[in-house]
């Protein structure tokens, strides 16, 4: 169900491309790069979502990871640039560190679409076509709100909580309001005794 969601999220972000700006729609086949911040199990599947829309638009797809170094990401952008492409496709690293080089790249004619996260409010005004994302509030509150069921089901009157979060980026960060305030809304007893950076291969192990 989750990746059946990334690819009707992409199929749109590609169409986006193909109907919007007059720079695609001159061309035949337009080409996208696409950026992400790393390899793990969620950014392959937005990955496996993104090739499989573009190969449904007939568009080429471009794709390269920058491991969240934001000097790598300024690289990829101006690589992409130099390299033509029509349209580029970022969860950016930063929202303010991200701003010129993606503001260089709509200056010269290249679509911007976010995903995920965007950059900040001012440089989206500017120069960003679209930002596709999650309600992240609510994705942390129905976190939350299953978390809170198990406790009542199980007739626990405390719990000590663990988070393995990714509060660098600001998204996170409203997961994890939103996380906490469905256990205070169903006045689930909790302590969070652990709060640290993670990664999706970290939980994996």
């Amino acid at each position: 169900m989750k990746r059946s969601r990334l690819f009707l999220v992409f199929v749109l972000v590609i169409a986006l491309f193909v109907t919007v700006g007059q720079t695609v729609l001159a061309q035949d086949t337009p080409t996208i790069g696409a950026i992400l911040f790393s390899r793990d199990s969620f950014f392959q599947s937005i990955q496996a979502g993104m090739e499989e829309a573009a190969a449904s638009a007939g568009a080429e797809l471009l794709v390269n990871i920058h491991e969240h170094d934001i000097n790598e990401e300024t690289r990829l952008i101006e690589d992409y640039v130099a390299r033509g492409v029509d349209a580029i496709v970022i969860t950016p690293e930063s929202v303010d560190a991200s701003v010129p080089a993606l503001q260089a790249a709509a200056d010269a004619g290249v679509i911007i679409v976010c995903y995920n996260t965007c950059v900040n409010q001012e440089a989206q005004d500017a120069f960003v076509s679209a930002f596709y994302e999650t309600d992240q509030a609510s994705l942390g509150y129905q976190t939350g709100e299953y978390l809170a069921n198990w406790v009542a089901e199980n007739a626990v009157e405390e719990v000590n909580i663990g988070i393995a979060q990714c509060d660098f980026v600001e998204a996170c960060q409203r997961r994890g309001e939103g996380f906490r305030q469905a256990l205070n809304d169903a006045g689930v007893a909790f302590n969070e005794v652990a709060n640290q950076e993670g990664s999706c291969q970290m939980l994996q192990l």
